[in-house]
């Protein structure tokens, strides 16, 4: 745990001894366990919640569901400590700098330009409203693999006019509400890219929950020329 308070680069640099560079010796974290224990933990350490099948596997073609079990649990964890009343939805990025290959081997890389980190895993999250505190994670896989989750697949028909099948955004909205477990009456928000009017009927037809987003691209059945007519006309 004090290993966030130092300044050392590389974890080799928090078991030397002596004076640093810095305005503090070492740390010399040897007086507490020898360097090969701590490595020999971080290399076991993921697996302990990962399916028996994926310890034998090329630690380059370990897919997201390796760490699967461990964000569920997480998750899960953080649900039972909270009940929420409000939720705001937003994404944030793990940076990565991959040297030797392309993924660095990640399964997956997200690459956003306009984000201050644009390269690394991306994870949407849910946050608590009154505390601020994160409720629930869901790294974003591959496009193939986000399709295969609840309310994308199979399809699932929305309570649109026309009974159009539930959109790839708005299934993650609807993931991250359900498993957030917001009470009935509640309320969630979120930027654009969960912002629709599929999304609110959605969220209200399903879990009776309210929501407020900003509209940008998902413009179906939200009269935005109307409005900016009106808004030039005015």
């Amino acid at each position: 745990m004090t290993a966030v308070t130092e300044v050392q680069t590389g974890v080799s640099h928090l078991w030397k001894t002596g004076e640093s560079p810095g305005l503090k010796p070492y740390p010399n974290y040897a007086q507490y366990i020898p360097v090969d224990y701590f490595k020999a933990f971080m290399a076991g350490f993921p697996y302990l919640w990962s399916d028996r099948k994926y310890w034998d596997t090329n630690k380059k073609e370990l897919p997201f569901d390796f760490i699967k079990p461990f964000m569920d649990e997480y998750n899960e964890m953080r649900v039972r400590a909270f009940k929420v009343f409000y939720l705001v939805l937003d994404e944030s990025m793990s940076g990565w700098r991959p040297k030797t290959s392309k993924t660095g081997g990640l399964p997956h890389i997200t690459q956003e330009i306009q984000k201050h980190v644009d390269l690394g895993t991306m994870i949407r999250n849910a946050v608590d409203g009154i505390t601020g505190i994160f409720i629930h994670h869901d790294p974003v896989d591959s496009i193939e693999h986000q399709w295969r989750k609840l309310y994308s697949k199979p399809a699932v028909k929305s309570y649109l006019p026309l009974g159009e099948n539930i959109s790839y955004a708005t299934a993650e909205t609807l993931r991250q509400v359900e498993e957030s477990k917001v009470v009935p009456g509640g309320w969630a928000c979120g930027d654009a890219w969960f912002g629709s009017v599929e999304a609110c009927v959605e969220l209200k037809k399903r879990f009776n929950v309210f929501s407020t987003f900003i509209i940008k691209q998902n413009v179906k059945y939200y009269p935005m020329k109307i409005l900016h007519a009106l808004m030039q006309a005015r």
